[in-house]
């Protein structure tokens, strides 16, 4: 038997039932792209548990290309599938999200979950292990807490120390609902109103960074990096960022926050994302559910703070990566934290 063999098995049969996933109907059509950089043993799981569940299914293989975003040098067959389906899943880590070809689908209503670089253990510890109800119970009372309130402050003692306002007609997105795996909830912030410095202390993609073994300062004023400061990590963003030649891509795009319970700190942005307790931000390309200013740019990049104190309003939501609030204390409880 091979590793995680029944893991997997329920893993996948989550993956392809589950509404908040990919919620297959037997009649539908199922895209899975891959890359070199892909495991094969999870696109082999979920080809077959979509089979099995009566959908039409294909799998298509591809060089992982250097590139991600508008770089993306997306083969013809590949672009062409991608627009030919209903359902869309990329378990690529050198994801195809804001190329042209994925534009594209998202333009023809393909059904998109973006699950890059996923493995059979990140299959087992996200999906498969997870008590979904009872995350996607906290995810929407985390939604319900926070869009009731004009103003947030992120704190950490790795030095984080950012501020914001933020806008009532802007939507708190579940990932679930936006393409991506439940446990994280991105907003946009009032844009011009971001301002202070933020620390990225757990991980970062891209650029190919994942873990970082040294803090990563950013200065934001009216919500632009206006300086970076750190390590070699810090100066390989640095570069990447300007590689670019697009200024957009220094606007702070989005917060999120990362409930996982299955979730730890990884290279893989997917799961780094999700650490429980955790926030993200992410830079460059902002998309258009968020209805905010951001707007179009050539890429995104992903950077997480571990261990966060956040006040909504004038009330604890976290405290040092531990929800605190009394609407999201009981659950997180239940979820083990």
């Amino acid at each position: 038997m091979k590793f995680f063999d029944l893991e997997l098995a329920k893993a996948s049969y989550t993956l392809v039932k589950e509404e908040t996933l990919l919620g297959l109907k037997p009649d539908e059509h199922l895209l899975i792209c891959a890359d070199t950089e892909t495991d094969r043993m999870v696109v082999e799981a979920a080809a077959r548990a979509a089979h099995l569940l009566g959908s039409k299914v294909a799998v298509i293989w591809y060089a992982a290309p250097p590139d991600i975003g508008e770089k993306a040098n997306v083969p013809k067959p590949v672009a062409a599938a991608m627009s030919n389906t209903d359902v869309m899943v990329e378990f690529s880590r050198k994801y195809l999200l804001f190329s042209k070809a994925w534009k594209n689908a998202m333009e023809n209503g393909v059904r998109y979950l973006g699950l890059w670089g996923m493995d059979v253990g990140m299959m087992v510890r996200l999906i498969g292990n997870v008590d979904w109800a009872k995350m996607i119970e906290l995810g929407k009372e985390l939604v319900q807490v926070s869009k009731k309130v004009d103003s947030m402050k992120i704190t950490s003692s790795a030095g984080t120390n950012v501020a914001f306002k933020l806008d009532a007609h802007r939507p708190f997105i579940r990932s679930e609902v936006g393409g991506g795996l439940a446990g994280e909830i991105a907003w946009a912030p009032v844009e011009e109103t971001v301002g202070g410095t933020i620390v990225l202390d757990g991980a970062i993609f891209p650029p190919e960074i994942g873990i970082l073994h040294n803090p990563i300062e950013l200065k934001v004023e009216k919500g632009r990096i206006v300086s970076i400061a750190g390590g070699a990590e810090a100066k390989k963003l640095e570069r990447w960022l300007a590689s670019w030649h697009d200024d957009s891509m220094y606007n702070i795009a989005h917060f999120s926050y990362g409930f996982n319970p299955g979730a730890k700190l990884s290279d893989k942005i997917l799961e780094a994302d999700r650490v429980f307790g955790s926030v993200v931000v992410g830079i460059g390309y902002q998309r258009e559910y968020y209805k905010g200013k951001g707007g179009v740019a050539a890429s995104h990049s992903d950077g997480t703070m571990q261990n966060p104190t956040i006040l909504v309003g004038e009330d604890y939501l976290e405290k040092e990566g531990k929800y605190v609030h009394p609407r999201l204390a009981p659950i997180s409880k239940a979820l083990g934290f």
